[in-house]
């Protein structure tokens, strides 16, 4: 929960999405804009610019073992700016396709 969301919810929601298509939109650098980065750089504006808890940063590693592949849990739903098309507040089942 985000304390600034709870005075206007509605407000706050809009900016939070285009916050995260804003770094969803960001051009893919493997070495600087990879998923990872992308991910922190969502959460670290949730929990500094609008005071947001029970954020969970994951990293899942690929079938192949090679790489890994970052994502964020806020509230129980998935964030991933990184995939395409982007994932905004997905359901975690629906996600992972359950």
């Amino acid at each position: 929960m985000c304390f600034k969301s709870i005075i206007n919810h509605t407000n706050h929601d809009k900016e939070i999405e285009a916050e995260f298509y804003q770094i969803a939109d960001s051009p893919y650098d493997v070495e600087r804009n990879n998923c990872t980065h992308k991910s922190l750089e969502f959460a670290t504006i949730l929990i500094h610019e609008y005071d947001c808890r029970n954020i969970t940063f994951n990293i899942l590693p690929h079938k192949d073992g090679e790489y890994n592949h970052a994502f964020l849990l806020w509230e129980e739903m998935v964030y991933d700016p990184t995939s395409k098309p982007p994932f905004y507040r997905e359901d975690y089942e629906e996600y992972f396709q359950i």
